[in-house]
């Protein structure tokens, strides 16, 4: 018998998750950066729900950034969190993990150093 721990990886998604998905991958809408009409209403769409996100978690929608998963996630933190320390302080922070760490963590830490 195996226990299998990862569920971030194999969690399906909630009912309510797939049917809003069908709804917006089996209509009209398109490419949310595209000035005509299809394109407007997905960008509504995008808006909508990051509005909704935002509220749900207390924060505001502008502040919401959607990725395509979790290394680009990783990426967009580890990077902006070097950023930003290196503004305000003038001069490369200091960042740690471990090496037990994701390689979606660990790659972008290589590349800081």
């Amino acid at each position: 018998m195996s226990i299998y721990l990862d569920n971030a990886a194999t969690t399906a998604p909630d009912p309510q998750v797939i049917a809003a998905m069908h709804a917006v991958l089996t209509g009209d809408d398109a490419n949310p950066a595209s000035t005509h009409a299809p394109g407007q209403a997905a960008a509504q769409r995008v808006a909508q729900a990051r509005a909704a996100l935002a509220g749900l978690i207390g924060a505001q929608a502008e502040e919401i950034i959607w990725t395509s998963g979790a290394t680009e996630a990783n990426n967009l933190a580890i990077g902006g969190a070097a950023d930003c320390y290196e503004q305000a302080r003038g001069g490369p922070g200091h960042m740690i993990t471990v090496v037990t760490e994701h390689r979606a963590v660990l790659d972008p830490m290589r590349a800081l150093e």
